[in-house]
């Protein structure tokens, strides 16, 4: 089914529907001056009969000449509008649903052929039609396109030359400047009696691309006109010349032969990859610095003062982070500068771009911009990987339950394998003590008050470990709780949960029965035993004596190794043999335990095991 035609002459749709209404069939006229190529209007008398006798559904003035094709009165009607088209005149003819070219008159035939048409005797009903001819041009001379059936579209496309008494020439846009200086501008006519009127008109362009006229007709008398005290480089540093020409009796074109402007220029800058560029990966891991570097170059005439360049980041969130923003040397004439950024990725986990804008903003006047600006992307790896957390207490990572010194040391070091995100942050531990009298646990800061509670020691690239000392007095008696929270720079928790640790204090110094294990031993037994307190033995050693009370080893404090408060199973091992090294026989015997802080002997903590010693005496059997 047919739906709807079109016309546009210049690109400009003229019309888009007919006056032949919904359920009209006939053919539409458009007629063209065929030296202005101005469109012949078909004017509005008031009725639906228009100039020509056509059918106008506007009460206005119309672009078409509108006939029904159903009855003879119309296809008359038809007939005698195309033969008042003057000779010579552009005639664009197109269908309305059904043309009904199979019923026309002989003379309707003939005023068709007048327009140059070889195909209207043949054309068959409810088909699309269109033609593009010339009043009075000999049959088959017009453009004809005839369509399959009524639901194909056609389309045609035609021009016409024309010979206007009148036009102009508008130069390209002159510019920017940093100063105008003077326009020379020569034209001659065709004819050796000129009848040709010129002149030229100035037009200022503004940074914005606002124009305005600045000078106009300026007669070709004038062919140096000096702009230095007329025209405001600052204000409009661009120009475009426009030379308007009328000839009204030859209707030929004055010819220009120069029109030159002589201005001083500005210079420009712009980004060369092609003379320099480094990028040193699009894909890095977080926390990794990537090298950026590239070349500047001023491809002017004109020398800049120091260029600034601005970098800035856009991050797979479509944040922005702005990085350097550098003010660089001066920029002469054919200079080559290279600029180079290691860009952070702390943060910056997914698909990011960097860009760099050299003169930002027109910082210096410059003729371009769109060649400054560039944008690299890059990819950065989240770091996924937890750091490890280390806590000890007076050097031994004790276990839950444990009595510790009443004046521990305590040590908390947190490790991380990122080797470009350092651990120099205060923020990424915080540390909670509950002690036995409270409800809830308290935050240690590291400082309080002006008093220092905790030092902290930031980590020193390549190996990648912070640690805190903190070394408490545990005034009270009773179970403690300590939890720290720890995280890496990139929000990586040491754990799934916090390292909470449970610990004893007992103020008062003590000591257990000193227990040899493993009882019985063959080769080797070691020595166990649990201190209380803030203060190590100062005097320490272990007798180990025959049944008969005969001492065949005396072991002191230096040789039983490191010792701390809590619970000690001793580096050193007894191997069975006596003072001078001999091995000594199967048996049992007795040992015995002498110390004391400061020549104060130190308090017998009584145990379960207390039942086995006698008078501090105990018993151990080697079995070889």
């Amino acid at each position: 089914a047919w739906t709807e035609q079109f016309i546009r002459v210049n690109g400009i749709t003229m019309v888009t529907f007919s006056c032949l209404a919904d359920v009209g069939n006939g053919m539409l006229f458009m007629v063209f001056d065929p030296v202005s190529a101005d469109i012949q209007k078909s004017i509005n008398q008031g009725s639906n009969l228009g100039q020509f006798d056509n059918y106008h559904c506007f009460q206005r003035d119309m672009v078409t000449f509108d006939y029904y094709s159903t009855s003879e009165l119309w296809r008359d009607r038809m007939q005698r509008f195309v033969d008042t088209i003057p000779q010579g005149h552009y005639v664009l003819a197109l269908s309305h649903r059904n043309h009904n070219a199979q019923n026309y008159p002989e003379k309707l035939y003939q005023a068709f052929e007048t327009l140059g048409s070889a195909n209207i005797r043949n054309i068959t009903n409810n088909t699309p039609y269109l033609l593009f001819g010339r009043k009075g041009s000999p049959a088959g001379s017009a453009n004809e396109i005839i369509g399959a059936s009524i639901t194909s579209t056609i389309q045609l496309n035609d021009s016409i030359i024309t010979n206007w008494n009148k036009g102009y020439i508008v130069s390209e846009i002159i510019g920017p400047a940093r100063s105008w200086e003077s326009i020379h501008w020569k034209q001659q006519s065709l004819e050796e009696t000129a009848t040709d009127s010129v002149w030229l008109n100035v037009l200022g362009i503004s940074a914005d691309g606002s124009s305005d006229t600045l000078m106009t007709k300026i007669s070709p008398q004038q062919d140096i006109i000096t702009l230095n005290t007329k025209i405001d480089a600052t204000r409009y540093p661009f120009l475009q010349l426009m030379v308007v020409m009328s000839d009204d009796v030859n209707r030929t074109p004055a010819q220009m032969e120069y029109w030159n402007v002589v201005y001083e220029g500005i210079p420009e800058t712009a980004l060369d990859p092609s003379l320099h560029y480094v990028f040193e990966k699009d894909s890095v891991p977080e926390g990794k610095p990537v090298l950026f570097s590239t070349a500047i170059h001023n491809i002017s005439e004109y020398a800049m003062d120091s260029l600034l360049v601005n970098y800035w980041i856009i991050d797979q969130n479509r944040q922005l982070h702005p990085l350097e923003s550098k003010r660089l040397r001066t920029h002469t004439a054919g200079d080559i500068l290279t600029d180079t950024i290691n860009i952070p990725t702390k943060g910056l986990a997914g698909n990011n771009s960097l860009w760099i804008e050299v003169n930002p903003s027109n910082d210096q006047m410059e003729q371009h911009l769109f060649n400054n600006v560039g944008q690299i992307p890059f990819f950065v790896q989240k770091d996924k990987t937890n750091p490890l957390l280390e806590l000890t207490f007076d050097g031994v990572q004790i276990m839950d339950g444990d009595i510790v010194s009443a004046k521990p040391f305590v040590h908390m070091r947190l490790l991380d394998e990122n080797p470009f995100l350092p651990l120099s942050d205060t923020t990424l531990l915080k540390v909670f003590l509950k002690t036995p009298e409270a409800n809830e646990e308290q935050r240690i800061y590291f400082n309080k008050q002006g008093k220092e509670n905790m030092r902290f020691y930031p980590a020193t690239l390549p190996d990648n470990t912070c640690s805190i000392e903190y070394e408490p007095t545990f005034e009270m008696d009773g179970t403690y709780n300590l939890r720290v929270q720890a995280t890496d720079n990139s929000l990586n928790e040491s754990g799934k949960n916090d390292h909470v640790i449970s610990f004893e204090v007992v103020n008062k110094s003590t000591i257990t029965e000193i227990l040899n294990w493993p009882n019985p031993f063959t080769t080797a037994t070691h020595f166990v035993f649990t201190l209380t307190g803030s203060q190590l033995p100062t005097y320490m050693k272990i007798q180990i004596l025959t049944i008969t009370g005969r001492v065949v080893r005396e072991i002191d404090m230096a040789e039983l190794g490191p010792i701390r408060i809590g619970r000690n199973i001793t580096q050193f091992a007894w191997d069975g043999t006596d003072q001078y090294g001999d091995r000594l026989a199967n048996g049992v015997y007795l040992y015995r335990v002498i110390t004391n802080i400061d020549g104060q002997q130190i308090e017998l903590n009584s145990t379960s095991a207390s039942k086995y010693f006698h008078e501090g005496f105990g018993k151990m059997y080697l079995m070889r």
